[in-house]
């Protein structure tokens, strides 16, 4: 059988191509009989329709697969509505909005299936048998009569190296580089261990049942770097983004993950970016990684009022142990990616200064200042839900999360949710600008302008990109020049 399998990315940000779809491709064409086709609307938000159309006249799948997120839910469900009045092909819908809103999503869109977890043997297992989901595990369906079937779940894969790699040859990945500065996402694990309220990674973990964080082997990873390059250098690949919760959870991985990069001399070809926690980073794990090619981690700070942090989100850290992270990371010559939320449900307009005028004394090359989304199957929705605080059921698109709040605070309406907002969003975009005419000048001015005037009317990128298109690419261009390893100051002491 063939499946269509769909990004509905109508509507949002290009920033990297997904990790998820191309790995489900590459299990279904090696590990089964089946075949997969993968669309991507990223660059094609105004012509989807005809490319999904003529793609199902083409290919003639016998199933649409729909892989959505909380974000991008409402384009899937357009995407989805389109797809059923077009061909009369059975849905399935996926992904981690699907896991953790699945009474949602099968009453009340196209879908006529719902992936509750992992999606790879759960797909192949219903292909086998001819889309009868009748026993299928990890499939909820609604039956002609309208009735829903809740089927058992399907166990997590235990052992990550059987998976195999990613296939991204459906993908425009020479346009997604140019505006992403050359990057492929990557994982090397599955889960998280914490608890973070307002985290998706929690809820996940106790509706897939998960016992402990998933690890594939550093042999496995290094052998998939190799296929990537092999694939895909020739066609602009030169950076990774490592996309695990805390690539540093495991210390032991980490040096054996960085040993074995720069003996493959893979240190010399890529540079790479991965998420740390604060209450993780040692000079070890940060000299290693530097050595090995990392140019920048994220680090959640998320609050700078202890309350909120510890009690609220769950982030068993100090502010003490945060600014000794970035002092580390900075005496490396890492450049920091951090984001804080705004709008907690107990912040107040005061927390909500501090938190923006502590973004302002870190100065990291990228600051991202989301208003607070409550999750399906968080910890944070019930609260906002217990304490009345939703005022819209949820974003239109993807970069409403940083502009228009959905829930006021318990001290502060929405209006002044959405006023801190601007207020950070406009510090921000002054901050990069200011930079990049600093280290570039005249040319930070022109590349600003080719990207307002061709990248962003070509591929309708929101103006955020515009930053990051320009003053990552000079940020990416110093890393490339400082590859020699930095001895950090603390270790210097």
């Amino acid at each position: 059988m063939k499946v269509l399998l769909l990004d509905p990315n109508i509507a949002g940000r290009a920033v990297q191509p997904p990790h998820n779809l191309p790995q489900l491709k590459a299990y279904l064409q090696e590990r089964t009989k089946h075949r997969a086709v993968l669309l991507d609307f990223t660059f094609r938000k105004t012509a989807w329709r005809t490319d999904l159309t003529r793609t199902i006249d083409r290919e003639k799948p016998d199933l649409i697969g729909i892989s959505c997120q909380s974000l991008n839910y409402a384009q899937a469900v357009e995407v989805a509505a389109f797809a059923k009045r077009r061909s009369g092909l059975p849905i399935l819908f996926g992904g981690v909005h699907a896991i953790l809103a699945a009474e949602e999503v099968i009453a009340g869109s196209r879908a006529d299936m719902v992936c509750t977890g992992e999606g790879e043997r759960t797909l192949a297992n219903l292909l086998d048998a001819g889309l009868d989901p009748r026993g299928v595990r990890g499939i909820w369906y609604r039956t002609a009569a309208g009735e829903i079937i809740r089927n058992e779940p399907e166990p997590v894969i235990a052992d990550l190296d059987e998976l195999p790699f990613p296939d991204w040859s459906d993908y425009d990945l020479e346009t997604y580089f140019r505006i992403n500065n050359h990057h492929l996402p990557m994982m090397c694990s599955r889960g998280c261990p914490y608890e973070c309220t307002y985290c998706s990674a929690a809820a996940l973990k106790k509706a897939l049942g998960w016992t402990k964080v998933r690890w594939r082997s550093v042999e496995s990873v290094m052998e998939e770097i190799g296929v990537r390059l092999e694939k895909y250098a020739g066609r602009g690949f030169r950076h990774l983004q490592f996309d695990d919760d805390t690539f540093i959870l495991r210390r032991e991985f980490v040096l054996d993950f960085c040993r074995a990069f720069k003996e493959r001399g893979y240190d010399r070809r890529l540079l790479w970016a991965a998420n740390v926690r604060a209450d993780l980073v040692t000079p070890e794990l940060v000299s290693a990684m530097k050595d090995a090619g990392c140019y920048e981690v994220g680090l959640g700070v998320e609050s700078v009022d202890d309350n909120v942090r510890r009690n609220v989100y769950k982030r068993n850290m100090s502010l003490e142990q945060i600014e000794r992270a970035v002092s580390l990371i900075r005496g490396h010559g890492i450049q920091l990616h951090i984001p804080i939320i705004i709008g907690s449900p107990y912040d107040t307009v005061e927390i909500m200064e501090r938190n923006l005028a502590f973004a302002k004394k870190l100065r990291a090359e990228c600051m991202l200042f989301p208003a607070l989304m409550p999750l399906p199957g968080t910890e944070i929705r019930k609260i906002c839900e217990d304490e009345g605080l939703i005022e819209e059921p949820g974003f239109r698109r993807p970069h409403d999360m940083h502009t228009r709040p959905i829930i006021r605070t318990k001290y502060a309406s929405r209006r002044d949710v959405a006023r801190i907002l601007k207020k950070a969003r406009r510090y921000a975009m002054t901050t990069y600008a200011l930079e990049g005419i600093r280290r570039k000048g005249l040319r930070f001015a022109w590349d600003l302008l080719a990207f307002l005037v061709y990248f962003k009317p070509k591929y309708l990128l929101e103006i955020d990109n515009a930053w990051k298109f320009t003053l990552n690419k000079y940020n990416l261009e110093r890393a490339h020049r400082r590859r020699r390893p930095v001895v950090s100051r603390t270790e210097e002491a």
